[in-house]
């Protein structure tokens, strides 16, 4: 149950990411899709991209609110109200999230920065880890080039 009218939360993970994902139906990895911060730090621009090769995947664009953020023993929460074209009611636009930041081993290893599981439905039934879920996201932070220093700076 989540609170209609919630005032928004700062998201725990700020883009630009890219990343990859799964339905249930194999990896979409290319071509890779993005998160971008939107100017406030309650809200998240989700970009997917089609997989030819994956069943299920499509080209979408979602902007996640993030409400609340908890931890309850070694798993961390987040809920978010998506707003996107297929949504016609709240039972659609309600989430709830699991997500982890990397261990410093793995994200030098393969780059990842966050692992993020969601809910199929508008609750937390079912969700226990970053790794399963209705859908699961591969999050790695994208850098680009700065044309001040001619470095590359992530941001």
């Amino acid at each position: 149950m989540f609170r209609e009218n919630a005032v928004a939360d700062q998201c725990p993970f700020r883009g630009p990411f890219t990343f990859t994902y799964n339905r249930g139906h194999g990896e979409c990895r290319s071509p890779v899709s993005s998160i971008d911060s939107c100017t406030e730090d309650s809200k998240l621009l989700l970009s997917y991209q089609a997989c030819p090769d994956v069943h299920g995947s499509e080209s979408a664009i979602e902007e996640l609110q993030c409400l609340a953020t908890w931890k309850e023993g070694s798993s961390r929460y987040l809920v978010g109200k998506l707003h996107h074209s297929h949504a016609t009611s709240n039972e659609d636009r309600f989430r709830c999230f699991v997500y982890e930041k990397a261990s410093l081993a793995s994200e030098s290893l393969d780059g990842v920065d966050y692992r993020v599981a969601q809910s199929g439905d508008a609750t937390c039934n079912g969700l226990f880890s970053a790794t399963e879920g209705s859908r699961t996201m591969t999050l790695k932070k994208r850098y680009h080039e700065c044309p001040e220093t001619d470095r590359y700076q992530s941001t």
